[in-house]
């Protein structure tokens, strides 16, 4: 039997996927939102749902909260109406008093997915938003939610939850998702770990800060503050402009350093071009400890699949697939293709200021252990 090993579990599709196929399977994520979705995901086909209907009459049940409380986030002042947070906030404090367990993490689970829907924020790249609604532009900003629209939303969720659970097969028993750093990935999943294949999709070197994105969900019970946040973010991987420098540039790549010196070579005064060196050149160092981890936990000949897609920075391509099969390759691995899956588009800017633009791509990387 196979073991699928996600070291990147994001909202757990791979999972899922593999226990409709009957294997059991292993997802990373350092991201507490991305782990406690994944493995909730996983875990749904377990629960006792009356136990779980009981649990959601009870926090129906709970005494209205007059203020609502949330992290002192940067989208703190705008995201929420105060009627929302504050049935937001009704909801979280009654889910915190249940039993722990998989009935209660459902409840959890329906209340963390309707944030975003019910809030004024829109999720966009790098960021959220504060993006009005209109024609061909989808955004939410200005949208006034009332406490019963905020308890409707839940409730319907959870709904949904149940039918889909009731869609997929219970988790073989060796499946999980767990909070940890693929970068130490033997000491995240054990040394003694023999996976036989592994599919996973890193984060791209897009400039994308994924504790940005999630801030609104963060802030129900994972996150505390801003500086926990900040603490956050610089532990990710290193694909955003918060990154810090790495502590040593060990990844050997003349195609790398030819890139790195383009760019510096195109600095302009006030511009972020020395953020984006360090946030690339701690990028390869992150996924050359990713991939040195990873070659300890297959066993031999296992094949691995890496989904990533290239940039474009200064007008200059970052060919992100080829340098990561070149990593690979140092590390043991032998590389038996890379397949494009799609072309993809190039940021506005960056058409608006160079007049030759090249193609980015989106790649598989077939590797073999």
């Amino acid at each position: 039997q196979g073991i699928l090993l996600d070291p990147f579990a994001g909202a757990g599709t791979s999972l899922l996927v593999a226990a409709e196929r009957g294997l059991g399977a292993v997802g990373v994520d350092l991201l507490p939102f991305a782990a406690f979705t994944a493995d909730a995901l996983l875990r749904a086909p377990l629960a006792d749902w009356d136990l779980v209907r009981r649990h959601a009459r009870r926090v129906q049940a709970a005494r209205p909260v007059d203020v609502g409380d949330f992290p002192d986030f940067p989208v703190r002042n705008w995201a929420f109406t105060p009627a929302a947070l504050a049935e937001l906030t009704r909801l979280h404090r009654a889910i915190k008093r249940l039993p722990p367990g998989t009935e209660r993490d459902m409840v959890r689970l329906a209340l963390l997915f309707i944030v975003e829907h019910v809030s004024q924020a829109t999720k966009d790249g790098t960021s959220l938003r504060r993006r009005a609604h209109s024609e061909g532009r989808r955004g939410r900003y200005q949208t006034r939610r009332t406490r019963n629209q905020v308890l409707t939303a839940f409730l319907d969720r959870l709904s949904q939850l149940e039918a889909d659970a009731a869609q997929h097969p219970r988790p073989p028993r060796e499946s999980r998702a767990v909070i940890g750093d693929a970068r130490c990935l033997p000491a995240v999943v054990g040394n003694d770990a023999d996976f036989d294949v592994c599919i996973f999709s890193p984060p791209y070197p897009n400039r994308y800060d994924y504790t940005a994105n999630y801030q609104l969900e963060l802030g129900f019970g994972f996150v505390a503050d801003r500086s926990q946040l900040k603490e956050l973010r610089r532990a990710q991987l290193r694909s955003h402009l918060e990154a810090t420098w790495p502590e040593a540039r060990t990844v050997a790549s003349h195609a790398l350093d030819e890139f790195l010196a383009s760019l510096l070579a195109s600095k302009r005064v006030g511009d972020q071009t020395g953020r984006t060196f360090r946030m690339i050149a701690g990028y390869f160092e992150d996924m050359s400890s990713v991939l040195s981890g990873l070659a300890t936990c297959m066993r031999p000949g296992a094949p691995v699949g890496v989904v990533v897609g290239t940039q474009v920075f200064a007008g200059q391509a970052l060919p992100t697939d080829l340098l990561i099969a070149e990593i690979a390759d140092s590390k043991g691995f032998t590389v038996k293709d890379l397949w494009m899956a799609r072309r993809k588009g190039v940021a506005v800017q960056q058409r608006a200021r160079y007049s030759s633009i090249p193609t980015s791509r989106e790649t598989v990387i077939l590797l073999e252990a």
